[in-house]
């Protein structure tokens, strides 16, 4: 994750697919799931740019604490 731990709406969520010698993996898709305290899970699918980065701009959330899970 690359985005800040303090999101508001407009902001995005991001993620960065990197190996372990840093190379990032473009055209991969990566599945990302928002909880929040009462369990409820927002999913998306997204795919990496070019950077290997894959985001999620927020737009329908209330304030709170929320879990993000990634799939690869």
């Amino acid at each position: 994750m690359t985005s800040n731990s303090t999101l508001k709406n407009g902001d995005a969520v991001t993620v960065v697919l990197k190996d372990e010698y840093r190379n990032v993996y473009p055209g991969e898709q990566i599945h990302i799931k928002i909880l929040d305290d009462s369990g409820w899970a927002d999913n998306y699918d997204v795919v990496t740019d070019n950077q290997g980065e894959a985001s999620v701009v927020l737009s329908t959330f209330e304030n709170g604490n929320y879990t993000i899970h990634t799939n690869y």
